[in-house]
């Protein structure tokens, strides 16, 4: 039996060069997130060519359904670029959900439309779309009396951008106080007062809520989340093996909230309070990604 002795140069060799192929290795992986960026100039071009393909798509959905549908698919891989590149605004993100849902993909584009709808609240189309694209999934989920009133009580919570909850919240409190100032003045004005105090300190809470909810953008615990795939089995565990949670799959489109993540699985809550676990890579949390510049 042969033993080769390895002199210490061989030794510094081989250490080079498997450092060398580790950082070669590197490279690879790292280069497509380089070649990623865009300028504003290829960002707009890209734009362009998104709007043009939806456009062309509407323009034939009537009488030549199958190139319209390969058009609408370009439009929203083409926003979706912009998306990548990281350009965060509510009416690109409205667009690529109409993209989506024009050709077929419900769950990304409420996906889409959730996420437009935390940078555009309010807007009275999206709201509109959003629930044209809700009514179309084929998983019916019926909100327990509790979800339905806390989403009665606390719904403009989602539809109020955080300038007009603030400037609401600055009139109500103005207000407070000069009703308090009254009170002492005269023997009316306690009704008026305990309201604009509910109600100032109702859109203090929200200001907080989503001061928070900014700070931990990255954490998706206790986020809002859309299964964006078909025929997805709500399980008892984290794991193929273990039984369904849930009588039916779930169809694409079906909104939950995130309560706990395991490598590969996400434990969620349905709108009808049923819980079990799902696989990560069917779902995509409600979160607005943090904006890149261009190059």
């Amino acid at each position: 039996m042969m033993h080769v002795h390895r002199t210490s140069r061989n030794r510094c060799h081989e250490t080079g060069a498997l450092t060398l192929l580790a950082v070669l290795c590197s490279l690879v992986f790292v280069t497509p997130a380089w070649s990623a960026a865009l300028t504003e100039t290829q960002r707009s071009a890209v734009l362009a060519e998104a709007d043009e393909a939806y456009t062309a798509a509407i323009a034939k959905k009537r009488e030549q359904p199958a190139a319209a549908d390969a058009l609408f698919r370009t439009a929203a891989s083409k926003y979706q670029v912009l998306v990548d590149d990281g350009v965060v605004n509510g009416k690109l993100y409205y667009n690529l959900g109409n993209a989506q849902m024009q050709s077929g993909r419900i769950g990304a584009a409420i996906h889409s439309y959730r996420i437009a709808q935390e940078l555009i609240p309010g807007d009275a189309r999206l709201e509109q779309n959003l629930s044209f694209a809700r009514s179309q999934r084929r998983t019916k989920l019926a909100p327990t009396g509790t979800q339905a009133l806390t989403d009665a009580l606390l719904g403009w919570h989602g539809h109020l951008s955080w300038r007009a909850k603030f400037i609401a919240f600055g009139i109500v409190w103005c207000g407070l106080w000069l009703t308090v100032y009254a009170m002492l003045r005269t023997s009316g004005g306690r009704l008026l007062a305990g309201a604009l105090a509910v109600a100032a300190v109702a859109l203090g809470v929200s200001l907080v809520v989503d001061l928070i909810g900014q700070r931990e953008a990255g954490e998706i615990v206790g986020r809002d989340a859309v299964i964006v795939r078909g025929g997805v089995t709500l399980r008892k565990g984290d794991g193929e093996g273990f039984d369904p949670a849930y009588e039916e799959p779930l169809d694409d489109g079906v909104e939950c909230t995130i309560l706990e993540v395991r490598p590969n699985w996400m434990h969620v809550e349905l709108t009808n309070d049923a819980e079990g676990w799902v696989p990560a890579e069917v779902i995509r949390p409600v979160i607005v990604p943090e904006p890149r510049p261009a190059t």
